[in-house]
């Protein structure tokens, strides 16, 4: 016997917070790729580079990539939102691994933004900024590093105690 047919319908409607947006302009591309032991990531690139005029919309990401085996730092050097508290308008979120929703370690949109360590090899910063908020800015210092090889075998811990032994016997 046949399955019947099962017909529906969607009806998309605007989002009413961005219903006085109207349909907004598409974005400049905007992407950077970080390599190295340290370096600065910063707002101020995106109107240097030409990658977007200073009063257009950004949606900008930068990539981090970390030697195999290693984790990144991101020190925040300098971060101010044109529109605190709004993140619709701007925001820099940090992602730990890749680009996508699960990835996402921190957003901020408020007046404070903390340093962070991500696990990974790959950190990714995205800033999106409307056309109204520009003025948004931050500065980042990453740096990549390995954690130290464990070098504390038997043999070493052993010999380490016997001097010690030998040094707090002729106290």
């Amino acid at each position: 016997m046949p399955l019947p047919l099962c017909f529906s319908s969607i009806t998309f409607s605007l989002d009413p917070d961005f219903a006085d947006l109207g349909i907004p302009p598409p974005l400049p591309s905007c992407q950077y790729d970080m390599v190295g032991p340290e370096g600065i990531v910063e707002s101020h690139q995106i109107t240097r580079d030409g990658k977007a005029g200073a009063t257009e919309a950004v949606d900008c990401k930068w990539y981090i990539r970390a030697p195999p085996r290693s984790k990144i730092y991101l020190r925040f050097l300098d971060y101010e939102m044109a529109n605190s508290n709004e993140c619709k308008r701007n925001f820099v979120a940090v992602y730990d691994g890749g680009s996508s929703v699960e990835d996402l370690k921190s957003k901020f949109c408020s007046t404070v933004a903390n340093d962070i360590m991500l696990m990974s090899t790959l950190g990714v910063i995205r800033m999106w900024a409307d056309e109204l908020s520009r003025k948004s800015r931050f500065r980042i210092l990453f740096t990549t590093y390995q954690e130290p090889e464990q070098f504390y075998n038997n043999s070493v811990n052993t010999e380490c105690t016997d001097v010690f032994d030998l040094w707090k016997a002729k106290q």
